[in-house]
């Protein structure tokens, strides 16, 4: 909730690999506003111990202070949060064919353009990098990700997250009919796929691994 932060004596130590364009957004830690909210339990335990890690473009690592330690932590995180609505059944959010639709909305072919910023299985984005793909659904709640791509900026507003529909609309109208929150289930459908089954979207050169 706006406190905290990297102390400027500090900050010339977070840094990243070259070329990763990160910016001041892209390398230092992200806010713990909503965490809790945010991640999934198991996960939010895991990233407080430091064993979390899903920006492997950047040098500074979460200092591992033993779980012994941080005992009670996560738990209070996800307390001082309000909790999200539990993720939706998949077998009804997703009709046949929106796994696709999911794929190619994330790519930059006629799609959303997520492979602009965000890596996915170990392939890095098109631009700036930003979290793999593959780990979203494993990580994140559903609500606060379609809390996020409704209003980035209300969100995370130290975020480099773009809105991605202006005014409510989209600019894909050939997939579920434009509409927005049709689209975010979408995506989510395919990010559930999981890492091991996720098929590439397109825009990326992901080798033959991928096939």
């Amino acid at each position: 909730d706006g406190v905290g932060g990297v102390h400027p004596d500090v900050m010339p130590y977070f840094r990243g690999d070259e070329g990763a364009e990160l910016g001041d957004q892209g390398r230092f830690p992200p806010v713990l506003t909503a965490v809790g909210r945010k991640l999934r339990p198991a996960v939010l335990a895991d990233a407080v111990a430091g064993h979390e890690k899903v920006r492997p473009y950047l040098m500074t690592r979460m200092p591992r202070m033993g779980r012994e330690n941080l005992d009670g932590l996560a738990r209070a995180l996800m307390a001082a949060d309000e909790a999200p609505a539990a993720d939706p059944d998949l077998a009804k959010l997703c009709p046949p064919g929106a796994t696709e639709e999911g794929r190619r909305l994330a790519g930059d072919r006629g799609g959303l353009g997520c492979v602009q910023c965000h890596d996915f299985r170990g392939t890095a984005s098109l631009g700036v990098r930003a979290v793999d793909m593959g780990t979203m659904n494993r990580r994140l709640r559903f609500g606060w990700f379609r809390e996020l791509l409704l209003d980035p900026a209300n969100v995370d507003l130290d975020g480099r997250m773009a809105n991605l529909w202006i005014d409510g609309a989209s600019p894909v109208e050939g997939i579920a009919g434009g509409d927005r929150e049709a689209q975010i289930e979408r995506l989510w459908c395919w990010l559930a796929e999981g890492p091991d089954s996720m098929a590439p979207p397109p825009g990326l050169d992901t080798g033959e691994w991928a096939l």
